[in-house]
């Protein structure tokens, strides 16, 4: 019962900001993407208060940096549910992020993919070709440095079992080639058992999301530099994610 409970009102948390944002599209492009920007870091903290008060679900962050966060940086993550999107929102509060993601999640989810398309977050088609998605990614990353932080998934899909997969380097060293930003390295962990409604259905009670802040590294300035980000970016989450779950793997 509490679980259905739960699953109503964050339903109606994500369908409420959707009407919310069409309502403005009437009204005109810039009128929602100003809805949207002002008000996405309040939408994430509703979701996860809605969670936490039905479903006991606690999100957690640790701050392992030693300095403070620029205005603008790249973020490298895992990725485990689309929970970790509001979860980043959540916790980057004063600052704009716009996230490299699947084109299939700009249509079809309450909110999020309403969220998605109006502040032109890159949207990429997985079964286009390389080149096309390349070219793509260069002008996300040229647009967005003006304005935002990049988000990257570098393992290009969700892990469902929350296992760290292999990073994938293409879109991570299109977007740091060319943004030219610090890169901040995010783990995260708990939305494994979050992946799909069914998921919600059956929240275990007291459920925790973490999420770490674990480097902040300074701008890469050669293709050397930016592999060596990346490389190190999943080093430092797969024993993030080792510590949490006390264990030793380091593969």
């Amino acid at each position: 019962m509490a679980a259905s409970f739960f699953l109503f009102f964050f339903i109606s948390v994500l369908l409420y900001f959707d009407v919310q944002i069409r309502i403005r599209r009437v009204f005109g492009y810039s009128v929602a993407r100003a809805y949207v920007d002002k008000n996405r870091a309040r939408i994430a903290k509703r979701l996860f208060d809605c969670a936490r008060f039905f479903g006991g679900l606690r999100l957690i962050l640790e701050n392992k940096t030693s300095k403070p966060l620029p205005e603008r940086f790249v973020v490298l993550s895992n990725h485990q549910s689309l929970i970790d999107i509001p979860a980043l929102v959540a916790t980057v509060p004063t600052r704009q992020l716009r996230f490299v993601a699947k084109r299939e999640l700009g249509r079809g989810v309450p909110l999020v993919s309403q969220m998605l398309r109006i502040q032109k977050h890159a949207l990429i088609n997985r079964k286009t070709n390389f080149s096309q998605t390349m070219n793509e990614l260069k002008a996300f990353a040229t647009g967005t440095a003006r304005i935002a932080c990049p988000v990257i998934f570098p393992e290009g899909t969700r892990s469902r079992d929350g296992e760290l997969g292999a990073f994938h380097t293409g879109a991570a060293r299109v977007i740091l080639e060319r943004a030219q930003m610090p890169v901040l390295t995010v783990a995260i962990d708990g939305g494994k058992n979050l992946s799909t409604i069914k998921d919600l259905l059956h929240l275990r009670y007291g459920l925790v999301y973490r999420v770490a802040f674990l480097s902040l590294r300074d701008t890469p300035e050669s293709k050397t530099e930016v592999i060596s980000a990346i490389t190190d970016a999943r080093g430092e989450i797969l024993a993030q994610l080792a510590r949490w779950r006390g264990t030793t793997d380091a593969c």
